[in-house]
């Protein structure tokens, strides 16, 4: 399976959610109560370790194993979907976790939920942050119109500086190397707009209406593209191609 497609904010979550991190390690009582989930899970009262674990995350916690247990509780409960996107969410926090890659990897076998591939220079430029290139080609734009125009300036007052080229060189070759990868990338869904089928027993209508024709039926832990948002609905691309509406409430953002 390839890995997820975490591409323009795998590495803006880490920084974004580092801070978040230490505070909730630092946080009283978060060890604790970490801990306390543990033993719950540890003595198989699966239920009380899941609400403990689900509470430090409402109370801020973000690290990679409280993700990872929530993950390994909601699969032991038998709640694919929600094992699914604890597991992927542990893959934005730790890109190739080894264990969350692993129970990915399993639940697919077991559930046959879809997901998105990554193909050939895409999967190459998986850990490229797509924020990193459009800032790559902005800035870029900007240096070379300076550089530009400064050599312009420059040759009119018959001065001859080997800086402002080498810096139009340096600038129209990062502005080349961004664009392509933002091409090569250009059919894979941001981190943003996916998520993870949650509920069981979902379909994807040509109609947001219980009453629409059926597209397809999504396994739980399937990933989806939203697209639209409408009332109690969204429209979503599938990875197999096709789009349709699913119940807001049979899925969960891979972000949260």
């Amino acid at each position: 399976m390839k890995r997820l497609p975490l591409l323009s904010t795998t590495f803006l979550v880490v920084c974004l959610f580092s801070f978040r991190i230490d505070c909730a390690h630092a946080s009283d009582g978060f060890d604790e109560q970490f801990a306390e989930a543990n033993q719950l899970f540890e003595n198989d009262n699966l239920s009380a370790a899941m609400a403990n674990y689900e509470d430090l995350f409402q109370t801020g916690a973000v690290a990679d194993e409280l993700f990872f247990n929530l993950g390994v509780t909601a699969e032991k409960l038998d709640r694919p979907g929600e094992a699914a996107l604890w597991f992927a969410r542990t893959e934005v926090l730790t890109p190739r976790h080894p264990e969350a890659l692993q129970s990915l990897k399993f639940l697919e076998n077991e559930y046959g939920f879809l997901h998105f591939e990554q193909k050939g220079a895409a999967s190459a430029l998986s850990d490229v942050p797509k924020v990193w290139l459009w800032w790559g080609v902005h800035i870029s734009i900007w240096a070379l119109i300076l550089t530009v125009a400064l050599i312009v300036i420059s040759r009119r007052r018959g001065r001859r500086r080997p800086g402002p080229v080498a810096v139009a060189v340096l600038s129209l070759l990062v502005l080349l190397a961004a664009g392509t990868c933002l091409y090569l990338l250009r059919g894979v869904p941001a981190a943003e707009s996916l998520a993870r089928v949650t509920a069981t027993e979902v379909e994807a209508l040509t109609t947001p209406e219980p009453e629409g024709k059926l597209v397809t039926a999504l396994p739980p832990g399937s990933e989806v593209e939203i697209l639209q948002d409408y009332v109690s609905w969204v429209y979503v691309e599938i990875p197999s191609g096709v789009r349709g509406w699913v119940e807001k409430e049979s899925i969960t953002p891979l972000l949260w």
